[in-house]
């Protein structure tokens, strides 16, 4: 009955305000039973996204949390579904400036088993979205060395190929890799020549090819100032008439607003970042634009009196804010470093194993520095899909549970221990060679423990020591270790009778 009543609910481009609350009853008492009416919810997220947008939609968001609460408690035979609950709840928090559970729910599709490559991007997108505007540089790059490798997949369309490459570009900004940059930009030049004006995707490319510019070395210096004020007016035009920019801007500008506004009168310079403002969507952004007049030009409330009421508009609207000391506590909730080490704490741990995360792996492993005695150990669980496929994915997440207990038992004296994804571990040690093959042989020996009737958990691992690759960058050290790692998986397969693919 329900069933029948959301699909003829459905049928329409768009709903009535009572036709809303009757299908958020139906979906959130199916999330909270059976959990039968996902396509049903799709649907009507996607009639919500056409007719109202999704950047705050708190519909999506709450029929999308109570059906992975949902899947994850009770129907893993639906898990397939989580990448896409997953990303909507990452979109949704990214757009409200809500870096710790963007990330959260980012860093869950890539650990996700087979994962559409569409997805994937979306979630690497996302967590660069988080890195840039935190400004957390460190392991920026490991994450864009993932795009360059989907970047390759030919199942990716292609607009969606384009915006891996346009996060692509602020990673070589943000990095000052010019030579990078130079392979990128002629190629997203070639792809917006070919679209027409009206695109939103063309606006996005002609705002990026521009605003990274700014941000690599020399770029400023080599040209004059009427060159640069050129380029900076290019951009305010394509800002403004881009349709509203949807992405935060904010950490890609500031250099531009360096680099220009001793290059003209004062009054030209704001009057300019008020239009940038104007036509932003991303109200973080606004609101970062708008402190910059403030502190950096000095402008003050006698002068410009419209926009400090349009900036604590902003700040009530965007932070529920109703007096001037709660103003002063939400600025410094936003802006100052505490929030950024509040998120940045809670993604370093893996919420699963309660080991370090892949988000702290991949910037911990930009990090390394040279030493003899930096030993990195891969470590993945043998015959993972077997156990989601027989035993159903509530028992692989506990034999990812119990993977991370005995490497800690194993290694925890030695260094370092990662859940960076799927069923893949790291250790990054500083101990003797001695020290890491009786940890593997501790860990090899915990194979013969009963795990469920009749299977024994087994993991196999590989090393790889600083000392053999001392003209090799220490992060190199993963595909070593990735190397020998397989190679015991292979020597455990075939001395155990078993396929590969279980």
């Amino acid at each position: 009955m329900d069933r029948d009543r959301l699909e003829e609910l459905l049928r329409g481009d768009s709903l009535t305000d009572e036709q809303t609350v009757e299908i958020e009853r139906i979906l959130m008492e199916d999330a909270a039973g059976e959990c039968a009416l996902l396509p049903g919810l799709m649907k009507y997220h996607r009639i919500l996204i056409t007719t109202n947008g999704y950047v705050t939609n708190k519909h999506i968001h709450q029929t999308t949390y109570a059906y992975i609460t949902g899947i994850e408690n009770s129907h893993p035979e639906l898990n397939n579904y989580l990448v896409y609950l997953y990303n909507r709840e990452a979109e949704y928090f990214t757009f409200l400036n809500s870096s710790n559970e963007a990330l959260y729910y980012a860093q869950r599709i890539l650990d996700l088993e087979d994962v559409p490559a569409v997805y994937y991007a979306s979630a690497v997108i996302c967590i660069l979205n988080i890195l840039v505007n935190a400004k957390l540089f460190d392991g920026l790059w490991m994450y864009a060395e993932r795009i360059k490798f989907l970047l390759e997949d030919d199942s990716i369309e292609a607009p969606y190929r384009d915006i891996l490459r346009l996060a692509l570009l602020d990673c070589c900004a943000f990095a000052g890799n010019r030579e990078s940059f130079n392979e990128i930009a002629p190629v997203l030049r070639k792809e917006r020549a070919e679209m027409s004006d009206d695109d939103l995707l063309a606006a996005t490319i002609d705002i990026h090819l521009t605003i990274c510019a700014f941000s690599l070395p020399g770029f400023s210096e080599s040209l004059s100032d009427a060159e640069l004020l050129g380029e900076f007016d290019r951009l305010v035009s394509y800002i403004g008439s881009s349709h509203g920019v949807m992405d935060s801007l904010e950490a890609l500008m500031m250099p531009v607003f360096r680099a220009v506004r001793g290059k003209m009168s004062r009054e030209d310079f704001i009057g300019r970042v008020l239009k940038i403002i104007a036509a932003g969507i991303c109200k973080s952004d606004s609101i970062a634009y708008y402190e910059y007049l403030i502190n950096e030009c000095g402008i003050t409330r006698q002068e410009y009196p419209d926009v400090f009421n349009a900036y604590f508009d902003l700040l009530r609207e965007y932070n529920g804010i109703r007096n001037d000391a709660e103003k002063q506590s939400i600025r410094i909730l936003f802006f100052e470093n505490k929030m950024k080490k509040r998120y940045i704490e809670a993604a370093n741990r893996d919420k699963l194993t309660g080991l370090l995360s892949g988000f702290a792996y991949y910037s911990n492993l930009a990090k390394l520095t040279p030493s003899d005695d930096l030993i990195l150990v891969i470590a993945d669980v043998n015959r993972m899909k077997y156990i989601n496929d027989h035993y159903g994915h509530p028992e692989g997440d506990r034999a990812l549970v119990t993977a991370a207990d005995r490497l800690r038992a194993c290694f925890g004296d030695l260094g370092d221990i990662y859940h960076f994804g799927g069923d893949e571990f790291c250790v990054i040690a500083r101990c003797s060679e001695e020290d890491i093959l009786s940890a593997i042989e501790k860990l090899n020996r915990a194979e013969q423990e009963e795990f469920l009737p009749g299977f024994c958990l087994a993991l196999s691992a590989g090393y790889a020591k600083y000392a053999d690759y001392r003209d090799e960058p220490p992060a190199s050290l993963v595909k070593f270790a990735d190397t020998n790692m397989y190679r015991e998986k292979e020597r455990y397969y075939i001395k155990n009778g078993f396929e590969r693919r279980n």
